[in-house]
C-alpha cells in the first residue's frame, strides 16, 4: 500500500512539473486555462473546468471561459457565462467570492445541499443540465482579494475526501499569483 501511495505521488509531482513548463511558455490566458483543465483533468478526472473573473469596478462575477471535453448547447453556454453582481446574489460563485471559501458537493450531498439552500435553484440547474455530479468551487486569492473563481466539476463520481480537496486548493494557493499576472497580461493587451 505504501508503494502505491508513492507512486501516486511521484505522478503526481510530475503532472505539476509539466503543468508548470507548459504554462510558462503558454501564448495568452486561454492557453494558460487550458494547461490548467488539463491538469485537473489527468490528476484528478475533472471533466470541466471554468473559470470567473472579479471586476472590481461593477462588483460583479464575469464569465471567462468554460473548458472541458463535452459540448454544451447554447442555452446552457448563455448561463454558463451570465455576468452575477456579487452584492445582491445568492449564487454560489458569489458567495464563494465574498466568502473567500471553498465550495464541494458530490452528488451523494446534492439533495440535502438544495434543501438545506446552500445551492439555489437557478446553481442545481446548471449543474442538473450539464449533467455534473460533483462540483468544486474555489477562490482565487491575490493580496487578500478574491480575483477569480475556478470551477471544477465531474460527470462521475470522484469521492474526494478532504485531504484530496485540501490538496488541490494548496495547488491553486500555490499558482494564483501565475493567474493574476496571466489576468494582468491579458486585459493589458
Amino acid at each position: 500500500m505504501k508503494k502505491k501511495k508513492t507512486s501516486l505521488k511521484i505522478s503526481q509531482l510530475r503532472l505539476e512539473r509539466d503543468f508548470f513548463k507548459n504554462i510558462s511558455i503558454a501564448a495568452d490566458l486561454d492557453s494558460f486555462f487550458e494547461e490548467l483543465y488539463h491538469f485537473f483533468y489527468n490528476a484528478y478526472s475533472f471533466d470541466t473546468f471554468g473559470i470567473q473573473f472579479v471586476d472590481f469596478e461593477r462588483k460583479e462575477l464575469k464569465a471567462f471561459k468554460s473548458y472541458g471535453r463535452k459540448k454544451y448547447p447554447k442555452k446552457i453556454k448563455e448561463i454558463l457565462h451570465t455576468t452575477i453582481p456579487l452584492q445582491k446574489s445568492k449564487s454560489i460563485s458569489a458567495w464563494v467570492a465574498k466568502k473567500q471559501k471553498v465550495f464541494y458537493v458530490n452528488a451523494a450531498e446534492m439533495e440535502t445541499a438544495i434543501s438545506s439552500e446552500k445551492i439555489t435553484e437557478i446553481d442545481y440547474s446548471v449543474i442538473k443540465n450539464t449533467g455534473i455530479i460533483e462540483t468544486l468551487i474555489v477562490p482565487i486569492i491575490e493580496s487578500e482579494k478574491t480575483i477569480a473563481i475556478l470551477h471544477l466539476g465531474s460527470f462521475n463520481p470522484l469521492g474526494l475526501d478532504q485531504k484530496a480537496i485540501d490538496t488541490i486548493v494548496s495547488f491553486i494557493k500555490t499558482i494564483s499569483h501565475n493567474i493574476f499576472i496571466a489576468k494582468e497580461k491579458h486585459y493589458l493587451e
